[in-house]
Parts: C-alpha cells; sequence; structure tokens
C-alpha cells in the first residue's frame, strides 16, 4: 500500500510543495501517488528524501497507516 498522498495531506502539502521539499518533480510525486511509479521501485535517496519531508520513516511509505 502506497502512503504518501495520505501523509501529505495530513501535513497540508500540495504535490508541488512536497516534491521540492524532497528534491524531485510535482509529476514523480503524482506517479508515486497513483501507482503508476512503485514507491517499493523508488531509490532510497528518493525514499528517505521523501520520509524526510513527510516526517515519518521510510517503512511508513508503504506500510499501513
Amino acid at each position: 500500500m502506497n502512503n504518501i498522498k495520505e501523509y501529505r495531506k495530513a501535513k497540508g502539502l500540495t504535490q508541488i510543495e512536497l516534491a521540492e521539499l524532497a528534491g524531485t518533480g510535482q509529476n514523480r510525486i503524482s506517479q508515486y501517488e497513483s501507482g503508476e511509479r512503485p514507491v517499493e521501485n523508488m531509490t532510497v535517496r528518493q525514499a528517505k528524501k521523501i520520509a524526510e519531508a513527510l516526517g515519518v520513516k521510510i517503512d511508513d511509505l508503504i506500510s499501513s497507516p
């Protein structure tokens, strides 16, 4: 399960804001949230940046909230 969207909304962030914090593009965040690009396939570096931006652990991105 992909939790990026839930954590992002809980933090009150837009996809653009999260992308800026994580050093990636809004399109990439959209792909992760929609499942078009599986979060399990993201690089460790990207997962770490997204998790840090959301204030969660990397494991939280793919496990039940």
